[in-house]
């Protein structure tokens, strides 16, 4: 008869503890960013997409992509970038042109800061085919003697 209690027991607890686990998750009022894949990609570049949905009342203050030459982690970051972002779509878009070697993975994830609070999206990948070569447009010193190092100062590079 002991037998019997238990197991009348245990079929009333089972039902109490599984639905006591279940729980609505609460509401969340910070805006929420998806990596999107990346498109155009050829041998003048890639353009990076994202997209910003949850906003609200919020207003972006900052967003972008981090792009990784690798597998991402500090070692492999390549750097930051603004997004160039449509508040009436909240579609992001970063067109990558030089700084990425053709063959090369690229890793990207989008990021978005509203009313100080950042959002990361999920990560992407895409194989590069090549990028325009980087343009200098600038380089120190303006005057030096033979065997002086001159620094070039690039655009169009990641970072």
């Amino acid at each position: 008869m002991k037998g019997l209690h238990i197991y009348q027991l245990i079929f009333l607890l089972v039902p109490v503890l599984t639905f006591h686990g279940c729980t609505k998750e609460a509401e969340r009022e910070f805006a929420r960013v998806r990596t999107l894949e990346a498109t155009n990609i050829s041998q003048s570049g890639a353009i990076l997409n994202g997209e910003i949905t949850n906003l609200k009342d919020s207003n972006v203050d900052e967003c972008g992509f981090i792009i990784y030459s690798g597998e991402p982690s500090e070692l492999s970051l390549e750097g930051i970038v603004p997004a160039d972002y449509s508040s009436e779509t909240g579609q992001m878009t970063y067109s990558v042109e030089t700084g990425i070697i053709n063959g090369n993975t690229y890793f990207y994830k989008a990021f978005a800061i509203a009313n100080a609070v950042t959002s990361i999206g999920n990560i992407k990948s895409f194989e590069n085919r090549g990028s325009n070569p980087p343009v200098p447009f600038d380089f120190t010193p303006k005057t030096g003697q033979v065997g002086d190092t001159i620094a070039l100062i690039l655009s169009n590079n990641i970072g």
